[in-house]
């Protein structure tokens, strides 16, 4: 159960980074959302070929990659993860 409600902690964590790093995109109301989408794509392709080339889960190869940057990257990073994950997980609710 413990870490079920640690699962749970770091889920929000990683979405209320998602929010944050999203807000600050969006702050350009004309661009904001493409660069925001850009950025979230490259972020994910670096670590899908980081999960892919360390033959790792994608969710160590993201808190890996953040322990390797910091500040605002490694807040991208996590915000990237997030997007992966819940991307993986409306695939297998749509099946």
């Amino acid at each position: 159960m413990n870490k079920l409600i640690k699962a749970i902690e770091i889920k929000l964590k990683w979405r209320n980074y998602r929010d944050t790093i999203k807000r600050f995109y969006l702050i350009d109301k004309e661009k904001g959302q493409k660069d925001y989408d850009e950025m979230i794509k490259m972020h994910q392709t670096i670590i899908q070929n980081y999960a892919k080339k360390r033959n790792i889960e994608i969710i160590p190869a993201i808190t890996k990659i953040c322990e390797l940057e910091d500040g605002m990257n490694a807040l991208k990073f996590l915000a990237a993860g997030y997007e992966i994950l819940n991307k993986d997980k409306e695939k297998t609710e749509k099946i």
